[in-house]
């Protein structure tokens, strides 16, 4: 393992702010499978009934009460931290007048505020145990691979999965027991 390196904090902080800039720009605006629809509605009907289900969804989810009939239940199949992490931009949403899910903006923001926090913890550790270079290439090659672009402009479990498991392998054992005990509640 390399000495300690004081890395220069804009050696990480650039780095992230260009991947960022470059996932933005390809910035899906809707939900692309069902999973995302559900955990959409889910988080939705959490936010006007505190209930975790889709149960009486009301506007804007017709498609989804013919697959609640469809299916027989009304339960998710999501677990609750994929579907919480969602509802503070919903509300953001919200408050901006935009209620109907087809007027949706900043909930499609989830997986760039998930894969950026996870890539802040990434270049935290890094600046700490290697140069500014490493650094700096290190941020770009993992935000601009194509697995990490793709689950920044979704939203849903994956970026939260991404983000989580970011923590756990960068930062302290208090840390990474939380992110063990969260770990469960993700779909």
């Amino acid at each position: 393992m390399p000495d300690r390196v004081s890395t220069p904090k804009a050696a990480w902080v650039w780095p992230i702010v260009l991947v960022t800039a470059l996932h933005l720009l390809s910035t899906s605006g809707t939900w692309w499978i069902t999973d995302h629809g559900e955990i959409l509605a889910v988080a939705d009907r959490f936010l006007s009934s505190g209930r975790l289900d889709l149960q009486d969804l009301g506007a804007g989810y017709a498609e989804w009460t013919r697959i609640v009939t469809a299916r027989g239940t009304a339960e998710t199949r999501f677990l609750p931290l994929s579907i919480l992490m969602l509802t503070p931009l919903l509300v953001l949403d919200h408050l901006a007048g935009w209620h109907d899910p087809a007027s949706f903006r900043f909930v499609y923001l989830q997986g760039h505020v998930c894969i950026g926090l996870g890539l802040v913890a990434i270049g935290r550790y890094l600046s700490r145990n290697v140069s500014s270079q490493l650094t700096a290439l290190g941020i770009v090659v993992l935000g601009l691979n194509w697995p990490v672009w793709m689950i920044a402009r979704r939203l849903g479990p994956e970026p939260v999965l991404f983000l989580l498991l970011s923590v756990l392998a960068t930062s302290g054992a208090r840390a990474q027991i939380a992110v063990l005990l969260i770990l469960p509640w993700v779909h």
